[in-house]
C-alpha cells in the first residue's frame, strides 16, 4: 500500500517543474508567501530557525519522497523557518492550489500524511523532553539514534547513516555548541560506538548507544 501511495505522489509532482539546488541554497525564507509545495526527489532539505538569542536550531530534515511545507499551508500561516538544501538536491515544485485539489481526491494519501504528521509530532515531543532533561553527551547519543532510525542502512552488522551529517548539524539538532558536539562525537568514537566512512556516520554498536540514552 505504501509503495502505491509513494508512486502516486511522485507521479503527480513529476508532472511539474524540476529544480536543482546547490548545497546551502535556500528555497524558502521566513515570512515569504508560499506559492508552491516542493517534493524532494534527490538530496536533503533542512528546516531550521534561530532562537531569540541568535542560536541556530534544526527542526526537521526532508528526505527523498517527502514534500513541504504543507503543514504551513494547511494552517494558513507564513513560516518562521528557513528551508535549505543540505547537499545537492533535486525537487519538483507544484502550485499549492493544484496540490490541495489533488489531495481532495486521494483520501489514502491524506491518511498517510496524517500518520506522518503524527509520527513527526511524537518524535518532536521526545526531542523536546530530551533537550530539557539530558546532558550534552546523552543528547548527541539520542539524536544519533533518531538519525539512524530515519536514514540508517544495515551494512555488515553496522548501521550506516546514509547522509553526510556534520558536527554542525548535530549541534543544531541538540541545541549545544559545535565544539561540544565534536567532543561528544570523538568520545563516542573512542568508545568504539561510532566511526566514519565516506563522510557518513557509522554506528558500530547500536546497543551501547541505546544504553547511553537509557542510563
Amino acid at each position: 500500500m505504501e509503495s502505491i501511495i509513494e508512486e502516486k505522489v511522485a507521479s503527480f509532482f513529476k508532472k511539474h517543474k524540476h529544480v536543482r539546488l546547490k548545497k546551502g541554497e535556500l528555497i524558502l525564507k521566513p515570512s515569504e508567501s508560499i506559492p508552491y509545495i516542493f517534493y524532494v526527489w534527490k538530496g536533503l532539505i533542512r528546516q531550521y530557525g534561530f532562537s531569540e538569542d541568535g542560536q541556530e536550531f534544526t527542526l526537521h530534515f526532508f528526505k527523498p519522497g517527502t514534500y513541504f511545507p504543507l503543514m504551513l499551508v494547511l494552517s494558513n500561516e507564513k513560516g518562521t523557518y528557513f528551508f535549505e538544501a543540505s547537499s545537492e538536491t533535486h525537487v519538483f515544485k507544484a502550485p499549492v492550489d493544484e496540490v490541495l485539489e489533488f489531495l481532495k481526491h486521494e483520501p489514502e494519501i491524506v491518511f498517510d500524511l496524517a500518520c506522518r504528521f503524527s509520527i513527526a509530532l511524537s518524535k518532536m515531543s521526545v526531542r523536546l523532553e530530551n533537550a530539557l532533561s539530558m546532558n550534552s553527551f546523552s543528547k548527541v547519543a539520542s539524536i544519533l539514534l533518531y538519525l539512524a532510525s530515519r536514514f540508517g542502512q544495515q551494512i555488515n552488522n553496522k548501521l550506516v547513516i546514509k547522509q553526510p551529517f556534520t558536527h554542525h548539524d548535530i549541534s543544531t539538532w541538540t541545541g549545544i555548541t559545535r565544539e561540544t558536539a565534536s567532543r561528544s562525537m570523538e568520545k563516542l568514537k573512542k568508545m568504539g560506538i561510532i566511526n566514519y566512512k565516506n563522510r557518513n556516520i557509522v554506528i558500530k554498536d547500536i546497543q551501547k548507544l541505546q544504553g547511553l540514552v537509557a542510563s
